[in-house]
């Protein structure tokens, strides 16, 4: 009963992790420890805003579970659209307020080291962005345990994503790391989103 899931997610939460690490190897391979040190620590104040998507994924699973074997479909799909709109619409003032305080920050957390580094910030916030998306579509994705469609798309979004740090490193540096992340992180977006739809469309027609 529980082994094939389980192997579904461990292949998911792998892919994942693939998808979220391989660019602090890559670029610490490539450039050198202080590269990544200008990564991390552009990428540090935006943290909130994927801790936002997970702190409400686990509030919100047991209304989703709730709503699934109540067959209110209607309100299941619109829990969803207003995280994406509100965590969206979060995530954009968050990384703004980021950026146009990046001087003022910089010199407080970091003596002014990383002043140069500002054109990272929003990069990591596109990033968190499509982080929080990702929480937002996996949960109910997951209250749905479809959890080999799930694993797929991870997978799919590793692969295109790890080739997309490698080629926007040699075109840009450092930063084409976080661009190359970015895009694995899309192509899931894009994947899960179609496979949620279908699968609670699916769900409808059935009558489940």
């Amino acid at each position: 009963t529980f082994l094939r899931p389980t192997g579904w997610l461990f292949l998911g939460v792998t892919s994942t992790e693939l998808l979220t690490r391989f660019y602090a190897f890559a670029v610490a391979g490539a450039f050198g420890a202080s590269a990544l040190a200008s990564l991390s620590a552009t990428q540090l104040l935006m943290r909130p805003i994927p801790l936002l998507a997970t702190s409400w994924s686990q509030v919100a699973r047991v209304d989703l579970v709730r709503r699934k074997e109540d067959r209110q479909w209607r309100a299941f799909t619109w829990m969803i659209i207003l995280a994406l709109g509100g965590g969206l619409a979060v995530s954009a003032l968050w990384s703004g307020a980021v950026d146009l305080t990046w001087p003022w920050l910089s010199q407080l957390a970091f003596k002014g080291k990383y002043l140069e580094d500002r054109w990272m910030v929003m990069l990591w916030g596109v990033s968190a962005a499509l982080s929080l998306v990702q929480v937002v579509i996996n949960t109910p994705l997951q209250v749905l345990q479809d959890y080999r469609a799930l694993a797929i798309a991870n997978a799919i979004a590793s692969v295109v994503s790890a080739a997309g740090i490698l080629i926007g490193m040699r075109m840009i540096g450092p930063g084409g790391a976080i661009v190359g992340t970015s895009i694995g992180q899309f192509v899931e977006v894009l994947v899960m989103g179609w496979l949620l739809i279908s699968a609670v469309r699916l769900a409808q027609s059935q009558g489940r």
